[in-house]
């Protein structure tokens, strides 16, 4: 009998044993893209530019690195990048920013093996802060073999356009050396649309733009970026919640071509962003008017008539003020500046609402 019960205790054991197996096999498991990086045969490609702090000569340059060959054809010496003694980096700035989860690295060829890198951190670069980002960091890593390449991954849900291995020592040698790199996405990253902006539209203005786009209800603010390269969105302004369709960006230079992204903020992350759109500011009126000054009269909507006595430069921005508001961009409001009796005050200002005004004349004159 006691052999009985020790049998049916080894039997009960093993089941669960099985079932603990059964539940780890059966777990989710991150999935990765290939390597995202273009095969290149110069430092420039169709998919990004090919980057480092230094290479000991152009027979090892940086895009040695992502030149399509993999870790075990890495046994001639010019498939490799060679750079000068530490620190130094590597690195890739693609064409369109890329949420990287996973890297990897090859040694080069056995003979300097020891120029491998030893202690390093993989970053991004941050364009709205304009600092480089840690997203993992490797030390004392010494165990290189030639042919087998490492893997490394970590966990980032921002989309970047430039990464890079920061190397700080290596394990010996004159030299730092590093015979392939390539960086993967996370499966899921990359189709991960829930809360990317779409349509976003830009209409320009006088020295300004007016950017709308489509409300991501759980969005708690946007990040708007832009500047006068598609390749250099370097500058940055946040918006709340509620200005997806009534965000003007002034201090523009008329004449010069801007291009504009929106990303939305959730739950404290900032997301994918949408699509690029461009435009050019421009002080060329797109009305018709002889004078230098006029008299704008306005007819409110409960038969209230006011005048005010403007330049032409003034009238003008108000009719673009109305016109981008009657298409849903802009402020609901519009403010003039009145110039008599100002004082004992600093100024007076009044607040035109867009949906109290019936009609408007504009009388005009020369001054």
């Amino acid at each position: 009998m006691k052999k009985l019960t020790r049998v049916i205790c080894v039997v009960a054991f093993c089941l669960v044993a099985m079932m603990g197996m059964s539940n780890v096999s059966g777990a989710e498991e991150v999935q990765y893209t290939d390597n995202v990086i273009l095969a290149m045969i110069d430092n420039f490609s169709a998919g990004g530019t090919a980057i480092a702090s230094s290479s000991i000569d152009a027979s090892y340059a940086a895009y040695k690195v992502f030149d399509g060959l993999s870790c075990i054809q890495k046994t001639t010496p010019f498939s490799v990048w060679l750079g000068s003694p530490m620190p130094a980096w590597l690195g890739y700035n693609f064409s369109e920013a890329k949420c990287i989860t996973k890297y990897t690295i090859s040694p080069i060829y056995k003979a300097c093996i020891n120029y491998s890198p030893k202690s390093w951190t993989f970053e991004a670069w941050d364009d709205g802060t304009k600092t480089w980002v840690v997203l993992n960091t490797q030390e004392k890593v010494t165990n290189w073999e030639e042919g087998i390449k490492k893997e490394y991954t970590f966990s980032n849900s921002k989309f970047y356009k430039t990464y890079r291995i920061n190397i700080t020592a290596n394990c010996g040698g004159t030299y730092v050396a590093v015979g392939e790199l390539e960086m993967m996405e996370t499966i899921s990253s990359t189709i991960s649309t829930q809360y990317q902006v779409t349509n976003l539209t830009a209409s320009p203005g006088n020295k300004s733009v007016a950017l709308k786009w489509d409300k991501i209800t759980e969005a708690e603010s946007y990040i708007i970026k832009y500047g006068t390269s598609a390749d250099s969105l370097n500058q940055t302004r946040t918006t709340s919640a509620s200005e997806y369709s009534n965000f003007v960006i002034d201090g523009l230079v008329n004449g010069t071509k801007y291009y504009f992204t929106v990303s939305s903020i959730v739950g404290g992350v900032e997301k994918e962003a949408s699509n690029i759109v461009s435009a050019t500011p421009s002080e060329v009126s797109d009305y018709d008017f002889e004078g230098n000054s006029a008299i704008l009269e306005i007819v409110m909507t409960n038969g209230t008539i006011k005048e005010y006595s403007l330049t032409i430069d003034e009238v003008e921005d108000f009719l673009t003020w109305y016109d981008n508001r009657a298409d849903g961009i802009g402020k609901s409001y519009y403010r003039i500046l009145k110039k008599s009796n100002v004082k004992p005050f600093l100024s007076r200002k009044e607040y035109l609402s867009f949906d109290k005004i019936y009609s408007f004349e504009v009388k005009e004159y020369n001054e």
